[in-house]
C-alpha cells in the first residue's frame, strides 16, 4: 500500500512538473512571439537602429513603435503598414518636407498612431502638404505648421480621405493657394478634432477646416484663420451632389475671429 501511494504521489509530482513546464513554455513562446512582433526601432542622427524615419519604416513589422529622438529630419514618407511613431517633444522633433512632396503618405492599408512631432514644409502638387491620410491616423500632441501646395489644391496641413482622429495638437499657419479648400484640414471621409487648436490657417474656402464628409469637433479653438475666396474662415461643411455626407457636430468649441467671404466663422453648405 505504501508503494503505491509512494508510486502515485511520484507520477502526480512529475505530472505537475510537467504541466509547469508546459505552462512555463507558452508564457515563454508567447511572450517571446509577443516581444518580436512588438519591436521598438529607434531613430536619431547616432547611436540609434537608424538615422532616417524612412529607413526605420522600411525595416519595421505591423505593430512596431517607432523612437524618434530629438533633432530635425529632411524626409518624405510613405507608410503602409500598422505603426507608432513616437518624437521626444513637438519643441524638438521636427519632420521637414523641404517642399518636396507630402511630409507624410499613409496609403488605405496604413494604421498609425503619431505623437510628440512637429510636421513642416509639405508641399505637394495637390493635396496633403504635412499629412495625405487614407488610412486609420490617430495623431496627438503634435504640430502642424507652414505646409503648403504647389498648385490650388485641398488640405495644406492634412487631407484626410480615411478616418482621422486629432487630440491635443496644433494646426498653425497651413496655406492653400488660390481657390483651394482647407487651409489646415479638408476631410473628405471620418474626422474628430478634441481639445486642439486650429489657428492662423489660409486658404480659399474652409480657411481652418474643410469637410464634406463626416466631422466631430469637440473643445478646440478655431481662431484667426482665413478663406480669402469664398465662405467658412474657420470651418466649412460642404455635402457633394448626391450623397449623405456633409455631417458636422460643433460642441464646446471656440470659433474667434475667423474671416471669410460669408460665414466667417462657420458656414454650413450641407443639410446638418
Amino acid at each position: 500500500m505504501k508503494t503505491a501511494l509512494k508510486r502515485l504521489s511520484s507520477g502526480l509530482f512529475a505530472l505537475t512538473l510537467g504541466f509547469t513546464f508546459i505552462t512555463i513554455l507558452l508564457f515563454w513562446l508567447a511572450t517571446g512571439t509577443q516581444a518580436k512582433a512588438n519591436t521598438v526601432i529607434t531613430v536619431c542622427a547616432s547611436g540609434c537602429d537608424y538615422t532616417t524615419i524612412a529607413a526605420a519604416v522600411t525595416a519595421a513589422a505591423n505593430g512596431d513603435t517607432i523612437l524618434i529622438g530629438a533633432g530635425t529630419y529632411t524626409e518624405n514618407i510613405t507608410i503602409t503598414k500598422v505603426l507608432t511613431l513616437q518624437g521626444d517633444d513637438p519643441s524638438n522633433t521636427i519632420v521637414d518636407g523641404n517642399e518636396n512632396g507630402s511630409v507624410f503618405y499613409l496609403t488605405s492599408n496604413a494604421v498609425v498612431t503619431m505623437t510628440d512631432l512637429t510636421v513642416t514644409n509639405g508641399k505637394p502638387i495637390y493635396w496633403g502638404g504635412g499629412v495625405y491620410n487614407s488610412g486609420q491616423l490617430l495623431i496627438s500632441n503634435t504640430v502642424f505648421i507652414r505646409n503648403t501646395i504647389l498648385n490650388p489644391g485641398n488640405g495644406a496641413g492634412i487631407y484626410n480621405d480615411g478616418t482621422l482622429t486629432i487630440v491635443n495638437s496644433r494646426i498653425v499657419s497651413n496655406t492653400t493657394p488660390g481657390a483651394g479648400y482647407g487651409g489646415g484640414i479638408y476631410n473628405t471621409a471620418i474626422l474628430t478634432i478634441v481639445s486642439s487648436t486650429i489657428m492662423s490657417n489660409t486658404a480659399g474656402s474652409g480657411g481652418g477646416v474643410y469637410s464634406n464628409g463626416v466631422a466631430q469637433i469637440e473643445h478646440t479653438f478655431i481662431s484667426k484663420n482665413r478663406a480669402w475666396d469664398s465662405s467658412g474662415g474657420g470651418v466649412h461643411n460642404s455635402s457633394p451632389s448626391g450623397t449623405a455626407n456633409g455631417v458636422i457636430t460643433v460642441t464646446h468649441s471656440t470659433l474667434y475671429d475667423n474671416v471669410g467671404g460669408w460665414g466667417g466663422g462657420l458656414h454650413n453648405g450641407a443639410d446638418t
